[in-house]
């Protein structure tokens, strides 16, 4: 099966047959090209041809079956050729349909979900975050993207990933988050962290990967707060403000994590 152009192809085939039915313990699935044994997870799943894919699917939905609610889901796989514990086998004619459904897939997990909220250049989600329903788009999004994000019960998480000019952050770059009226208004704590832009935290090494409502954060003459966004310390005066992040990275995923105790 041809891998959607741009995707990295998991060199091993699917094994007819993987699956037995007279209850023999079953093998593993295909490993991963080593290329991507040391890539989050999400970067794995994405990079997997159709074959690949669907594969470890099957094999998932077999250990953890699939809701009710999941039934029209499981029934358009079924016409696929893809079933729980049973090996994949693709018609050839079915290829330009996987090759299409995997490029849409891939701008989808690239593009915010409509149900997002967005607002001063921070991005959020409300109640559907934790709790997808069939909302497989949110979840694929959130899952590639936010990795490890809870319900909005444990933890509300804005993301901002460009400027207030638009422009994509970087690393080389310094930032000023400017409070002039208030902190963030919650009922537990906050935590403003640099992420890079896969979602992960960065170099555990550095001095400082975040600040929170536990900091002495100084206050500016006018009673406002900058928090300092930067690679390099911004100085004395300002150390306690700037959550520092990696030179050389080319992104970063600000998060502010407002929460409940």
């Amino acid at each position: 099966m041809t891998p959607a152009k741009g995707s990295v192809s998991d060199t091993t085939p699917v094994v007819a047959g993987a699956w037995p039915a007279d209850g023999a313990k079953q093998p593993a699935v295909p490993p991963l090209p080593a290329a991507l044994s040391g890539a989050l997870p999400g970067a794995q799943a994405e990079a997997l041809d159709a074959n690949a894919f669907f594969a470890r699917l099957a094999r998932s939905l077999d250990d953890n079956p699939a809701a009710t609610d999941d039934s029209h889901a499981m029934s358009q796989l079924a016409d696929l050729g893809v079933k729980p514990g049973e090996p994949v086998q693709f018609r050839k004619t079915d290829a330009p349909l996987l090759d299409s459904g995997l490029a849409d897939a891939r701008e989808r997990l690239a593009t915010v979900p409509s149900n997002a909220i967005t607002k001063n250049g921070w991005t959020w989600f409300g109640d559907g975050v934790g709790i997808y329903g069939t909302d497989y788009t949110l979840r694929a999004y959130l899952a590639r993207r936010q990795t490890a994000t809870g319900t909005k019960k444990g933890e509300v998480k804005p993301v901002a990933r460009v400027d207030s000019e638009g422009h994509a952050l970087n690393g080389a770059n310094q930032y000023a988050l400017h409070f002039a009226d208030q902190l963030p208004p919650v009922r537990g704590f906050w935590t403003i962290t640099a992420y890079t832009k896969d979602g992960a935290l960065t170099d555990v090494k550095l001095p400082r990967l975040s600040i929170s409502d536990r900091d002495r954060l100084k206050k500016n003459r006018d009673g406002s707060i900058d928090v300092i966004v930067s690679a390099k310390s911004p100085g004395r005066a300002r150390r306690t403000s700037c959550p520092r992040r990696k030179a050389k990275s080319s992104s970063r995923c600000v998060s502010m994590r407002p929460g409940r105790r």
